[in-house]
């Protein structure tokens, strides 16, 4: 008898390019939620609630996660939602722009690459427009 993933991956084989364009669609709008609620439980510091004493605690005890790999990838979704869809290196380098130029730096980022914006092109233009 096969286990559930081999079951999940037959069906998953079955479904035609737009069926499964559409479940990656949804399971990208259901990481941003998880990443944003991972967000609030540690701003809020929820964690305690669930019997956690240190967001570290929380993040190995539920997540297997270290609390830095949790702290990127929510710094990763909070840059795309604020400035669009971005790699995760592109949105780690953005945290080293000043806030109040990053949409700047995106916006020319963008205007010369596309979507494709690269971690050296990020730094370039941070460069460029401090002062």
């Amino acid at each position: 008898m096969p286990n559930i993933e081999t079951a999940r991956t037959q069906v998953l084989a079955t479904h035609s390019y737009d069926k499964l364009d559409c479940i990656v669609k949804a399971s990208l709008d259901q990481a941003m939620e998880f990443m944003m609620a991972l967000r609030e439980i540690k701003r809020r510091k929820l964690y305690t609630e669930g019997g956690f004493t240190t967001w570290a605690e929380y993040c190995q005890s539920r997540l297997n996660w270290t609390p830095q790999w949790a702290n990127s990838q929510i710094h990763i979704a909070e840059m795309q939602q604020k400035h669009g869809n971005m790699s995760g290196k592109a949105a780690i380098a953005l945290r080293n722009v000043e806030e109040s130029k990053q949409a700047e730096v995106v916006a020319i980022a963008r205007e010369r690459q596309g979507s494709g914006i690269t971690v050296p092109m990020i730094q370039d233009i941070a460069h460029e427009i401090s002062p």
